[in-house]
């Protein structure tokens, strides 16, 4: 007599998830940043690749939230290892009105997964100043 050997398919292996990661380690300005009605200014933020995948190319640094100071999205210009530290850097327009203005800014991959600590740029608008000879 035969043994019938019942067949077990083996468990599917889970294709692993790939999680990008960044810590943000320092910025150029400090919070309450000061600029005149309409200046131009420029900000940067270095992050520490705090993962154990290395930042695709597609990766860009965009505003998520917050007032609108003229940003564009900027993108990644190589590719960022793991422990390796990256500089993002955006150039800004300053509102017309003075006042305080914050704005937010993440990573993003094309396929729009947020990674890392959130920044921003927080600024305080002067009026403008008018020189009497």
């Amino acid at each position: 007599m035969e043994k019938m050997v019942k067949q077990v398919a083996a468990p599917e292996k889970k294709a692993k998830l790939v999680r990008y990661q960044g810590r943000f380690v320092k910025e150029s300005i400090a919070d309450k940043f000061e600029v005149q009605a309409g200046g131009k200014f420029t900000k940067s933020w270095v992050f520490r690749n705090s993962g154990e995948t290395a930042w695709p190319l597609d990766v860009i640094f965009m505003q998520t939230s917050g007032d609108d100071l003229g940003a564009s999205s900027v993108p990644l210009a190589q590719l960022v290892a793991p422990e390796t530290d990256y500089t993002w850097e955006a150039s800004f327009t300053a509102p017309q009105k003075a006042g305080r203005y914050t704005a937010f800014f993440r990573m993003q991959t094309s396929h729009g997964v947020r990674f890392g600590h959130k920044v921003w740029a927080d600024i305080i608008v002067l009026d403008h100043v008018v020189q009497i000879e």
